[in-house]
């Protein structure tokens, strides 16, 4: 199998090692040659820059911080609402005028400076009054059941309570999930967040005690005897 070399450890680099990994296997299972899996933390960083990194490079512009608006198409922002903020996501001329519609202003989409996406862009700041003249005066599920239901990607920006409510995350995607310790009694865990059709993932047990497997892990798999255990505990070992 192909080795990996990771130069640094961080979450998301987990992830990243683990498609190249893949990839290099695939290739062994196609050729037979194994091959090095070379990730590093800061070229995973570079990466994750997407559409900032090629401004520059097409563009020479320097890109500027502008909140959580997506740099090459608009509405892609978020908005206020009555009772919190959402996400319109129109990334193109089509759910442009789908998103005009649901406000009720189809002819938004024919102005002069918004009929374009780079248009839309340009003229971010001016679309996004209009847009939260209209939202703020709804709350936000009803803008994201709107949205959703005429085909415009919307979400809620949930804080932790809210996300650990959340019927979909919670229950349909098994995301917090209850489990028993020993010691510290029924705690509500983050489940798995990778689910399998064949392997179910889950939390099978809780975090293991001190020395909890030491028998298991030193006489079962290492072979010691009882009487080894029991001196290498008395002398510290253990």
């Amino acid at each position: 199998m192909a080795a990996r070399q990771v130069d640094a450890q961080a979450p998301g680099i987990h992830g990243i090692a683990g498609v190249g990994t893949l990839a290099a296997l695939n290739h062994r299972n196609q050729t037979g040659e194994g091959q090095k899996v070379d990730i590093a933390l800061v070229d995973s960083v570079v990466a994750s820059l997407e559409i900032i990194t090629q401004i520059y490079l097409t563009e020479g512009r320097i890109p500027e911080r502008i909140g959580n608006r997506y740099e090459s198409c608009y509405p892609y922002d978020t908005f206020e609402a009555k009772n919190g903020d959402v996400v319109i996501a129109a990334a193109n001329d089509k759910l442009w005028r789908l998103v005009a519609r649901v406000m009720a202003q189809p002819e938004l989409a024919e102005r002069d400076e918004f009929k374009t996406n780079p248009l839309r862009v340009q003229n971010h700041a001016r679309l996004k009054a209009i847009m939260e003249a209209w939202t703020r005066r709804l709350d936000v599920d009803d803008i994201v059941n709107q949205m959703l239901a005429a085909g415009v990607p919307a979400a809620p920006i949930n804080n932790i309570d809210q996300l650990i409510a959340d019927p979909h995350i919670a229950d349909a995607r098994e995301m917090f999930v209850d489990i028993v310790h020993p010691i510290a009694g029924k705690l509500k865990l983050t489940g798995s967040h990778i689910k399998l059709s064949k392997t179910k993932t889950g939390l099978r047990t809780p975090s293991p005690l001190l020395g909890q497997h030491n028998a298991q892990v030193y006489g079962e798999i290492l072979g010691l005897s009882g009487a080894d255990i029991e001196q290498l505990t008395r002398e510290g070992v253990l």
